[in-house]
């Protein structure tokens, strides 16, 4: 797939396992380049599509929206709270309405059914 958004580069969007699939959902590429607008800041993302075989390998749930094409997961890494506040309301108002936290990351996502915020243990 040729990507085009222009904050983000194929290699890191693809399936990281190596087979290089890359199947996302446009409207989900549209709103993470708008993100990336609003916040004004790079967000680097470390998991983006996966195949079944590597969402398997990694844990990642029998219907992950990675699967889909309309999530990603994104480094906290150096990330300070004001950021993190203005990342999820962000992300809220621009639609996403899947957002977990984990230790180093947020995933995001626009799932179809019920809007969900976890936190990962």
């Amino acid at each position: 797939m040729e990507l085009v958004i222009p904050n983000f580069s194929v290699k890191e969007m693809e399936c990281s396992c190596g087979c290089g699939f890359c199947d996302f959902d446009v409207g989900f590429l549209d709103k993470l380049q708008s993100l990336r607008d609003t916040l004004k800041r790079p967000l680097i993302v470390t998991s983006g599509f996966r195949c079944i075989r590597h969402n398997e390998a990694v844990g990642g749930a029998k219907h992950s929206k990675h699967l889909a094409g309309i999530a990603v997961d994104i480094s906290t890494w150096g990330m300070q709270s004001d950021f993190m506040y203005r990342f999820m309301a962000g992300a809220i108002d621009l639609g996403f309405t899947g957002i977990g936290v984990g230790k180093n990351f947020i995933h995001i996502d626009t799932r179809k059914d019920k809007s969900k915020m976890w936190v990962y243990k």
